[in-house]
């Protein structure tokens, strides 16, 4: 077996420039070559494909060049000969070339068919659009003339401006979601933060603490009230006086009658229970907050 040998070049291919011309077909028929297809097989019972007359058209284009002057058909006749079938009758091809010479002078002025061939564009030539093909002039089926567009500079230039303003708007609408978007993130997370602050209020050792706290500090409160009450008894002591002392007859305490609505009730509330009044508080402002959240979600 022979041992297999890496080549210098990745494709191989030996054709020439003639050669490529005789196998590529640049040219494609168009709704006037059907119907010179179609005229041909009614009128003179001739029979020639769409694929048949591309190739010839290709062929005669590419022999004839650029020059104005029609080459003769003495000579395009082995052209042709070349291009279509063996089979193929002299009077089609004569009709043939017929077809191509008016569509090349009359209609096309001289100008060769194919891109290559043609002349550059002026370089001093303003129109936007001269390296474009012009809109095939067909006319509309629906009955209704179509209006056309000049193509002079002036469009141009104001396509180009309203091009421009199309991109300056983009960017601030995308600037203005960017900004809503954050004052969206936010809120939500002001509302989160107060959430973790309640949660972290309602922890059993945080409601313990904070009675121990407060206990110390009811109980440091009353040790001074007690001690600046002696104070003041020692320094407004009187003499004793037998003579004017009197039995004093008991008296009966009152009881307290607070108002359940309001304040008074938080009050009772703090004295007697302090952990339910942490935890109503808590909760009161829990609410608030998401109530406020809420609105402000709809805002946005």
């Amino acid at each position: 077996m022979a041992k297999f040998s890496l080549p210098q070049e990745y494709i191989n291919f030996s054709k020439n420039d003639e050669e490529l011309d005789s196998v590529t077909v640049e040219y494609e028929v168009d709704p006037i070559d059907e119907k010179f297809i179609r005229n041909l097989k009614a009128q003179k019972n001739l029979d020639v494909t769409a694929d048949e007359l591309e190739v010839a058209m290709d062929r005669l284009e590419k022999m004839q060049g650029r020059p104005a002057e029609i080459i003769p058909y003495s000579v395009m006749k082995g052209v042709l000969t070349d291009a279509l079938p063996p089979s193929t009758p002299d009077m089609l091809k004569k009709n043939i070339y017929v077809h191509w010479v008016d569509r090349r002078t009359l209609e096309r002025g001289g100008k060769p068919f194919l891109r290559f061939l043609q002349p550059p564009p002026d370089l001093n030539d303003q129109n936007p659009a001269v390296a474009f093909r012009q809109r095939d002039d067909f006319p509309l089926t629906s009955g209704r003339s179509r209006q056309y567009r000049q193509n002079t500079y002036e469009n141009y230039k104001r396509l180009v401006a309203l091009r421009a303003d199309f991109n300056r708007l983009r960017k601030i609408v995308e600037k203005v979601y960017t900004r809503e978007t954050l004052k969206r993130e936010l809120v939500e997370n002001r509302l989160e933060m107060k959430r973790m602050t309640i949660a972290r209020l309602l922890l059993p050792e945080n409601l313990i603490a904070a009675e121990t706290a407060r206990r110390k500090q009811a109980a440091a409160n009353g040790e001074k009230a007690f001690n600046s009450a002696a104070v003041s008894s020692k320094k407004n002591v009187r003499p004793y006086d037998a003579s004017k002392e009197a039995i004093a007859a008991p008296v009966k305490k009152k009881k307290r009658q607070v108002s359940t609505k309001g304040a008074g009730m938080e009050r009772i509330q703090s004295k007697r229970c302090p952990i339910l009044f942490i935890f109503t508080t808590a909760f009161n402002s829990c609410i608030s907050s998401v109530s406020t959240s809420r609105s402000l979600q709809a805002n946005v």
